[in-house]
């Protein structure tokens, strides 16, 4: 019998390398017994470098790693059609994706453990992909201070700290000015004034409420107006992710506004207030820093939309049996 082949990405320098190790080591002895050889690859800075034979053909490719590593792949996938599922092994900070998809373990010993077991016996859905400017993104897409903060850490502070390395650069965002920005979309014509603008597919990517796995293929994005005005309010939609991210509780009640759109054109219409210099030297008084998935990628105005149903995610098998929308491949 003809061997499947499962190809693995990951980038070196996600999370602790002793949980890398792992994961490599018990996916290779897992696969083996069950008939699939493991390739190793080095992410690449752009994702077309990814598309050679073994990628296209391979029966699995598996994303080890945080969001960024995640999207690098999505992105890949997505751009080359590909029908081939994903799976993820969430080993970075924040692992937004691979906690909507219920394939982040509650416990931190057993997540490789869990990521494997979805590997082998899990199930694959399609999901819908975000795209600003031509670029994809599977967490979320952001304008603004807020946005900038998202972005602010670099990944040596994010692998010391953690979600602590937020901190600092949170509390910069939300004293600085307010921009205004115009968004025009399916829905209509808006203006407002922000701190933050996070355009997501899932309202939980954005800042902590809880979802059903439906909502990441149901064809929409998610616009998150973000606008705090005293650091209780900041403090507020704080801890509305924090009881999200840490003790899995969604929020009844959002502290902010949401527009629902398919497509969207974001333009500035008054000169943001940087949270980093180097940033704002860089931008003309009508552009904005926009942050994909927690790095800087160009500027606004931005066009965003949303790709239906782009890719094919493994989640666990329990996850798919509650999802109302499977969008599964055969």
């Amino acid at each position: 019998m003809n061997s499947k082949i499962a190809v693995l990405i990951f980038h070196p320098r996600t999370g602790r390398a002793a949980r890398l190790s792992q994961v490599i080591r018990e996916l290779a002895d897992h696969l083996c017994q069950n008939n699939w050889h493991l390739n190793l690859r080095i992410l690449p800075l752009d994702p077309k470098q990814l598309l050679d034979d073994e990628f296209l053909s391979a029966n699995l490719i598996i994303a080890a790693g945080g969001d960024g590593t995640v999207r690098t792949v999505l992105e890949a996938v997505a751009r080359a059609g590909l029908q081939t599922a994903v799976a993820i092994v969430p080993i970075g900070t924040g692992n937004l994706l691979a906690r909507s998809l219920g394939l982040v373990s509650a416990s931190e010993r057993h997540r490789v453990t869990h990521a494997v077991d979805t590997i082998l016996n899990g199930k694959a859905i399609c999901i819908d992909l975000g795209k600003a400017n031509g670029h994809y993104f599977t967490v979320d897409a952001g304008i603004g201070p807020l946005a900038e903060a998202i972005a602010a850490p670099s990944p040596a502070e994010k692998r010391r700290w953690k979600l602590f390395s937020y901190i600092k650069p949170l509390w910069k965002a939300v004293r600085s000015a307010p921009i205004r920005l115009r968004i025009t979309s399916d829905q209509g014509i808006f203006e407002r004034r922000v701190r933050g603008l996070l355009i997501t597919n899932a309202i939980d990517m954005g800042i902590g409420q809880g979802v059903d796995v439906h909502q990441i293929c149901d064809g929409t994005l998610d616009l998150c107006v973000l606008n705090p005005i005293t650091y209780g309010e900041m403090i507020d939609i704080t801890l509305h992710f924090a009881k999200w991210f840490f003790l899995g509780r969604a929020s009844t009640r959002l502290p902010y506004e949401i527009l629902h759109v398919r497509k969207a054109k974001i333009e500035v219409l008054e000169p943001p207030v940087s949270t980093s210099q180097r940033i704002q030297s860089s931008c003309p008084a009508n552009e904005a820093p926009l942050m994909l998935d927690g790095d800087i990628n160009g500027h606004a105005p931005a066009i965003v939309e949303v790709i239906p149903h782009a890719v094919n995610i493994m989640i666990p098998k329990g996850v798919f049996e509650r999802t109302i929308c499977h969008c599964s491949q055969p």
